[in-house]
């Protein structure tokens, strides 16, 4: 039996039908892993000590927080990011401390808008003054270590920020601030503050920004006959390290969770 010539394969209609097909069943198949994959949202906790009770030889200082003295302060911020491609709504969101950790006061923002966020319906109620206009014990505990928020919207790239001062027991070296998120198709994150590079840590991207450029100089030195043409290829990958390295990085995470559906 003859088998069919090369040529008449490459210009049979019908090879191109199947694999136009394929190829776009598997489009399809990886846009829809895409839109129906988990999202994860992003917060970063930074504090920065502002003020201290301290004795000096020119006098005391002494830092008071509504009346009561406090030995130190901080300036607490969370941030919370969108770095998804996708639009959210209507999110409740939740920033927590532990017992030995108290938020005064509180004001929450969304970037790129004069908008200041609201505490949520639920949260409101559970501080409803009593009928001598005073708080219970539980009510202040509530207050002191939890907050309740609506984030009307958190479109790509926007942040959404939140700013407490905070002191913390004798005892513990300083604050410590969580969040938590409750969404349909939605989870969170925290993220540490370290160098990135285009959203990917700067020590990762190095690596693999290495690694890739030595893999580029292989390939060209193989397959490139020109040597000119080879040498600009492997000095644009060496300036390129980082960003390539960013590049790898988060194609093998996507390929990842394409697996992982």
């Amino acid at each position: 039996m003859a088998l069919p010539d090369i040529g008449q394969l490459l210009d049979s209609k019908a090879l191109f039908g199947i694999a136009g097909t394929v190829l776009g069943a598997l489009g399809i198949r990886v846009f829809s892993l895409m839109r129906s994959r988990i999202k994860t949202l992003e917060y970063t906790v930074t504090h920065n000590q502002v003020a201290v009770s301290e004795k000096g030889p020119l006098g005391d200082i002494e830092v008071r927080l509504y009346g009561a003295p406090a030995k130190r302060v901080w300036l607490s911020r969370l941030d919370l990011t969108n770095n998804t491609g996708t639009d959210f709504g209507k999110l409740e969101f939740r920033v927590f401390t532990s017992k030995d950790c108290d938020l005064w006061g509180g004001r929450a923002e969304l970037s790129g808008t004069s908008k200041r966020l609201e505490h949520t319906p639920a949260f409101n109620n559970l501080l409803v003054a009593q009928e001598d206009g005073g708080y219970t014990a539980a009510q202040q505990e509530i207050f002191l270590h939890s907050r309740e928020y609506v984030v009307p919207v958190l479109n790509r790239g926007q942040a959404a920020s939140f700013f407490y001062l905070t002191t913390v027991s004798d005892d513990v070296v300083g604050p410590s601030i969580w969040a938590e998120l409750l969404h349909p198709g939605v989870k969170l994150e925290y993220r540490n503050l370290v160098p990135v590079v285009h959203g990917v840590p700067l020590k990762i991207a190095k690596s693999l920004g290495l690694f890739a450029a030595v893999v580029v100089f292989g390939l060209a030195s193989y397959f490139l006959a020109e040597p000119w043409t080879a040498a600009l290829l492997c000095l644009f990958a060496g300036l390129m390290v980082q960003p390539l390295g960013a590049l790898v990085y988060r194609g093998f995470r996507f390929i990842g969770k394409l697996a992982s559906h």
